[in-house]
C-alpha cells in the first residue's frame, strides 16, 4: 500500500508544483494590475465564494473520498454514480444561494463595494467551482490521477491566462479577475466532459439511501469546514472591519505566498494518502492506517521545513518578484504565516485520525476552539498591530489546534504508540 503512496505522490506532486507555480504567476499578474485596496476587495470576494462553496460541498466531497473506493471494490460503481449525480444538483444550488447571501452581507456591511457585473461573475464562479469540486474529487477518489491532475492544471492555467488579459482590458480589474475565475472553472468541465447533472430533484430510493449515508458521515464535516474556512479567512474580514481595504490587500498577497509554499506540500501528501488510509481502515487494519498517518507527516515535514527556511532566507527577492514594491509592507507577516502553515499542514494530516473514527463533531470542536483563539487574539491585536496582529493570531490558533489533535489522537487510539513502528518502517523501506 505504501508503494501506491509513492507512485501517487509523484503524480500529484507534479500537478501541484505546476499549479503552485501558476498561482504565483497569477498573483504577480493580479498585484501588478491592482492596487492593494483593489486586491483587498478581490480577496474578500474570493473568500466569500470559497467559504460558501467549500462548506456546502464538504459533506459531499468528503463522503465521496470515503465511500467511492469501497463502492468500486464491491462493484457498485454504476448505482453509486447515478445517485451521486442526483445528489450533486441540489447541493450545487444550495452553494449558489449561500454565496449570494454572503456577497449581499459583506456589501450591506460596507466591507466591499461590488458592481453588478462583479456580483454575477462571483455567483457563476461559485456554481462552476462547486461542480469542479465534485468532478475533480470523484476523479481523485477513483484514482484517476492523470485526469485529476489535468483538470487542476487546466483550471489554474486558464485563470492565469485570463489574469494576463486584465492588463489590456479597460474594465474594472476586480470584475475582470472574477470573470476570468468563472471561466477557468467552466473550461475544464467542458474540455474533460463532466457528466451532465441530473435534473431530477426528487431523489430515487437509492439516492435517498446514499444521501442519508453521506449526511450521517459528512454532515458533521460541514461544521468542521465552517471552522477551518473561518480560521483561514477570519483575519481578512476582521482586518477590514477595523482597518482598511489596503491593509487587507497587503496581508492577503503576502499570506497567499507564505501559505501556498508550505501548505501546498501538505495538500499533496494529504490528497495522496487519504484513499489509502481509509482503504486500510475499512480492511480492519487500524495499526497500518495510523502508521501511514505518521509516515505522511514525516514526508511533509522533510519537505516543508527546508521550504520554511528557504522562504525566510530569500523572502525579499521572492516577494519583490511576486508582488512588487506596493506590497512590501506586508512582508512582516511571513515568519508567522510560514510557521502557521507548517502546523496547519501537519494538523490536516493528523485530522484523518478523527475522520477514521467518525469523530468529526469532536474534530469540528477542536477547530472551533482554534477559531475562538484566533478571534480573541485578532480582537486584541489588530487595533494596535494591524496585519502583524493577524499573523500572530493565526500562528497562535494553529498551535492550539495541533496540540489538541495530538492529545485527543493519543486518548482515542494510542496514536503516539504508532510513531516508532511507522518511522522504522519508513527508514527500512517496508510497506
Amino acid at each position: 500500500m505504501w508503494r501506491h503512496f509513492r507512485t501517487d505522490f509523484v503524480i500529484y506532486a507534479f500537478s501541484k508544483v505546476l499549479v503552485g507555480v501558476s498561482s504565483f504567476v497569477l498573483l504577480r499578474l493580479l498585484t501588478n494590475r491592482m492596487q492593494p485596496d483593489q486586491y483587498g476587495t478581490y480577496s474578500l470576494v474570493f473568500a466569500v465564494v470559497t467559504i460558501a462553496t467549500t462548506v456546502v460541498m464538504s459533506y459531499l466531497t468528503n463522503s465521496v473520498i470515503r465511500y467511492l473506493p469501497l463502492a468500486a471494490e464491491q462493484n457498485r460503481l454504476n448505482s453509486f454514480n447515478v445517485a451521486l449525480l442526483q445528489i450533486s444538483t441540489p447541493t450545487t444550488i444550495v452553494a449558489l444561494g449561500a454565496t449570494a447571501v454572503g456577497l449581499l452581507a459583506v456589501s450591506a456591511l460596507g466591507l466591499v463595494h461590488l458592481e453588478p457585473a462583479a456580483f454575477v461573475a462571483a455567483l457563476i464562479s461559485s456554481g462552476a467551482a462547486s461542480a469542479f469540486q465534485i468532478y475533480s474529487i470523484y476523479c481523485y477518489s477513483g484514482r484517476r490521477r492523470l485526469l485529476y491532475s489535468a483538470m487542476t492544471i487546466g483550471q489554474m492555467l486558464s485563470f492565469m491566462l485570463g489574469a494576463l488579459l486584465i492588463q489590456w482590458l479597460p474594465f474594472n480589474p476586480v470584475t475582470t479577475a472574477l470573470v476570468a475565475m468563472a471561466i477557468s472553472f467552466l473550461l475544464p468541465l467542458a474540455v474533460f466532459q463532466m457528466p451532465r447533472p441530473s435534473l431530477k430533484l426528487r431523489p430515487t430510493p437509492p439516492s435517498r439511501r446514499l444521501l442519508t449515508r453521506f449526511l450521517t458521515y459528512g454532515g458533521p464535516l460541514v461544521a468542521l469546514n465552517i471552522s477551518i474556512q473561518l480560521n483561514t479567512y477570519l483575519d481578512q474580514f476582521m482586518l477590514r472591519s477595523m482597518r482598511s481595504l489596503e491593509e487587507v490587500g497587503l496581508y492577503a498577497a503576502n499570506y497567499v505566498v507564505a501559505d501556498k509554499v508550505i501548505y501546498a506540500l501538505a495538500s499533496v501528501v494529504a490528497i495522496t494518502i487519504a484513499p489509502l488510509i481509509f482503504t486500510e481502515w475499512e480492511r480492519r487494519n487500524p495499526e497500518i492506517s495510523l502508521q501511514m498517518v505518521w509516515k505522511s507527516i514525516a514526508v511533509f515535514l522533510a519537505i516543508g521545513i527546508p521550504a520554511f527556511f528557504f522562504m525566510l532566507a530569500f523572502a525579499n527577492p521572492i516577494m519583490t518578484f511576486l508582488t512588487g514594491p506596493d506590497y512590501a509592507e506586508g512582508r512582516i507577516i511571513l515568519p508567522f504565516i510560514l510557521g502557521a502553515a507548517l502546523l496547519s499542514g501537519t494538523s490536516s494530516i493528523l485530522a484523518y485520525v478523527h475522520s477514521l473514527m467518525e469523530r468529526t463533531a469532536e474534530l469540528a470542536a477542536i477547530y472551533f476552539a482554534g477559531l475562538a483563539v484566533n478571534f480573541t487574539c485578532n480582537l486584541l491585536l489588530i487595533p494596535s498591530q494591524g496585519l502583524l496582529g493577524c499573523a500572530i493570531s493565526t500562528l497562535t490558533a494553529q498551535v492550539v489546534v495541533f496540540l489538541a489533535l495530538v492529545i485527543r489522537g493519543q486518548v482515542l487510539c494510542g496514536l503516539l504508540a504508532q510513531w516508532q513502528p511507522a518511522m522504522e518502517s519508513l527508514v527500512h523501506g517496508r510497506t
